[in-house]
């Protein structure tokens, strides 16, 4: 190649800067920087683009490894001279070096970094419309296996970011799409470099990265359960810094966009910190937005209702254990108490979660009511914050089958509560959900079978229900007997009774237990039922006894006392109320309402009793008397304890 294609540079300089040494490289810099400034004083701009163009491509690019680095010197060296305008020659600077940064030679890469370096340090702002080419390349040095070259990309990478601080026309939107690729970095050093670069960028004033939070949220939650304790730490850190802006101006988040997120990222089991964060995420966005979270209900309940079962003294046992091991690895230390709160807590915060959402439906079941009250019908679409009902139906009956007992319980107080809340709806959904509260009924645990119970009491005595219902207590005469009845009441019975009859594990385990529900069937409360017994055949209550003679005859009274001799034992007082109930003429049960006859009036102080009254009054009494029965069996216990205590000493 002839002296002429290296213009402006002379011989001697295109020698030095092919050489192996870098002192003569350095010289031949020196000369360069000496002929641009010369250069920039009579504004010669031709021969500056010459010089680059040479610098950028013949050595640059050139075979020779020595000659790439004499180009990277050189270019450097140009910047320095250039000064204040290099910002007129950025693209000629930047794009040759930003090349030589993926050079299989080491030390290529190293003085890339280096010329880079200065390259920005004199042009400042003016890099910023190559930023994303720079953090690109950045983004893959410092995975460098060389600590030199790393050294080297983490001084350039700290000049970047003061000048992308200090800056007020930094272009986010332009940079979003590469942050978003490389997010996704699988590399620790890379997500460590990444998640640096999130955390500067949220603490500049001018830049709002809130809004493009649901682009990245994902990303972070991924580099959040890297197995580098430093990398979690950072990760952690910013997590809660986007949080705590998130909960001081929540008008500005688009919560909608990110609960996906969170709800899949909280059912990651296999690192406690992930599933914690989280979880506390969503337990925020329920409390911020309100409304805006009941379309989600169906995946928050997908997410939390699992975590209300967690033992969380196992769990904190074995991520002792994790810590321990990889605080012995990386030379970072953790504070111990991020992992121990992530065990505890991730309970304790499903569960506050669960508390936060029956409160919004209990506001939801209220305005639901206001508006049927209003104009007669829920309008369809009413509002873009409706709850998806269904979905939140399928869940349940879903979890209603789950292995812990918490979170049966806790889907049963949500059936509960959704009928109590929003009967109008639930109503509809009552064919999915009925078969699974009766093979509930069938679980081992008590807590959960009473707790279905409640449910079933709820569904079959639903007001809702009595007016929806098709089929009223004379079936299809459509004649009206006096009262409604709900015909899931009696599918529940024959369901029941069919249960007892196919299953006998299930009659004598559960039968007693589910029949009798609350009641404490005891020696006292049998003795009393005998006592009522001998007051029924007194003459005080004729008049009682007579009623049974009534046409139509009253089915409750004798459902009542037909309900007492079936829980007395086969003593006398069980003889007598059989034989007393053996009198009732059977074909006076079958009677119609219309054309019977009586064969005595109802006394007037019957049609004047309360009886609503009288059984409230009942269950209080019964309530006390079992308090005072804990009462007393704590008291003996306490004498037995203080007895055995004497006996030792």
């Amino acid at each position: 190649m002839s002296e002429k294609d290296y213009a402006p540079l002379s011989t001697a300089c295109v020698r030095a800067l092919h050489d192996k040494l870098y002192e003569k490289r350095k010289t031949a810099a020196l000369e360069i920087e000496k002929m641009v400034k010369e250069f920039a004083v009579i504004n010669n701009t031709s021969q500056i683009r010459r010089l680059l163009k040479v610098l950028g491509q013949d050595f640059a690019l050139s075979q020779n490894p020595h000659a790439r680095k004499g180009g990277l010197i050189g270019l450097a060296a140009t910047a320095i001279a250039l000064g204040k305008d290099t910002s007129n020659y950025t693209d000629e600077l930047i794009k040759p070096i930003l090349g030589c940064l993926s050079d299989q030679d080491l030390r290529v890469r190293y003085y890339a970094c280096e010329s880079l370096y200065n390259v920005v340090k004199v042009s400042r702002g003016a890099v910023l419309p190559h930023f994303a080419a720079i953090f690109n390349a950045l983004s893959k040095i410092a995975t460098d296996p060389d600590q030199h070259v790393k050294n080297a990309s983490e001084l350039l990478d700290r000049l970047l970011k003061d000048i992308v601080t200090e800056s007020t026309c930094f272009d986010l939107e332009g940079f979003m799409p590469l942050l978003r690729e490389r997010i996704y970095t699988k590399v620790t050093f890379a997500r460590q470099f990444v998640i640096s670069w999130i955390s500067v960028l949220d603490m500049v004033p001018d830049i709002d990265l809130i809004f493009y939070l649901p682009e990245i949220l994902d990303g972070l939650f991924r580099i959040l359960g890297d197995t580098n304790l430093e990398v979690k730490k950072m990760c952690e850190t910013t997590l809660s810094e986007f949080l705590r802006n998130i909960k001081s101006d929540p008008s500005r988040v688009n919560f909608p966009a990110m609960i996906n997120i969170l709800i899949n990222h909280a059912q990651e089991k296999n690192d406690d910190l992930v599933q914690f964060i989280a979880i506390t995420w969503i337990k925020e966005f329920v409390q911020l937005s309100g409304p805006a979270m009941l379309p989600y209900m169906s995946g928050i309940f997908t997410a939390v209702l699992p975590c209300l079962a967690y033992d969380t003294d196992a769990r904190r046992t074995h991520l002792h254990y994790y810590h321990f091991e990889m605080s012995s690895a990386v030379v970072f230390f953790v504070p111990n108490f991020i992992f121990l709160n992530a065990v505890t807590d991730i309970k304790e915060t499903a569960t506050a979660v669960n508390f936060t959402l029956m409160k919004l439906i209990a506001v939801h079941g209220d305005e639901s009511s206001a508006r049927v009250n209003q104009i007669g019908y829920i309008p369809v679409n009413a509002s873009t914050n409706q709850l998806d009902l269904p979905s939140v139906v399928d869940v349940l009956t879903q979890f209603i089958m789950h292995n812990s007992i918490q979170t049966k319980v806790a889907v049963l107080k949500w059936i509960h509560d959704l009928y109590t809340k929003l009967p109008d709806d639930m109503i509809n959904h009552i064919d999915v959900l009925f078969p699974a509260l009766q093979h509930t009924l069938s679980d081992e645990a008590d807590q959960v079978v009473q707790q279905c119970l409640v449910v079933i009491a709820e569904v079959i005595s639903s007001p809702v229900a009595k007016r929806s219902s098709p089929v009223n207590s004379e079936g299809a005469t459509g004649k009206h007997t006096g009262c409604d009845t709900n015909p899931y009441y009696n599918k529940f019975l024959i369901s029941l009774l069919q249960s007892f009859n196919t299953e006998k594990r299930l009659l004598d385990e559960r039968g007693s237990f589910i029949i009798s529900g609350n009641l404490e069937v005891t020696v006292d409360f049998l003795m009393e039922i005998d006592k009522l017994v001998q007051l029924i055949e007194s003459p005080i209550f004729a008049y009682l006894r007579l009623d049974l003679l009534q046409v139509p005859c009253d089915k409750n009274l004798i459902r009542a006392l037909y309900g007492l001799l079936m829980l007395l034992p086969q003593t006398d007082a069980f003889q007598t109320l059989k034989s007393r109930l053996s009198c009732i003429p059977s074909l006076h049960m079958h009677c119609e309402e219309k054309g019977g006859f009586s064969f005595g009036s109802v006394p007037e102080c019957k049609r004047n009793i309360d009886f609503a009254k009288l059984l409230q009054h009942f269950i209080e009494v019964q309530e006390k008397y079992k308090e005072y029965k804990k009462m007393m069996r704590v008291k003996d216990l306490t004498y037995a304890e203080k007895e055995l205590s004497n006996l030792e000493i």
